[in-house]
């Protein structure tokens, strides 16, 4: 997203093809879904069908998920925002696990 932003500076041939193999959503992002859980981005790309793989970090309450449930998101409206690496949780092993 950052990349796509700045079409002057980065081809943006370039940086489609970057977010067809990476994709939108990839490893180690972490996210907020419109259900208000924030998760962090496992896998994605069109190897993922373009879904990205997501492990949930904190449920809609704010609690932590103690089983950090993996799943694919079913569609990129799905993410409400993207938020800054440091949510309060240890999101790096969430991806690593």
């Amino acid at each position: 997203r950052t990349l796509a932003g700045e079409p002057h500076r980065y081809d943006p041939a370039v940086v489609e093809l970057l977010a067809d193999a990476i994709g939108h959503t990839p490893r180690g992002t972490v996210i907020r879904l419109r259900s208000g859980e924030v998760a962090v981005g496992v896998a994605g790309g069109a190897r993922q069908g373009h879904r990205p793989v997501i492990r949930r970090l904190l449920l809609a309450n704010g609690a932590p998920d103690p089983g950090l449930a993996m799943a694919p998101l079913a569609s990129a409206e799905d993410v409400a925002d993207e938020l800054p690496p440091d949510v309060g949780v240890d999101w790096r092993r969430a991806v690593l696990s």
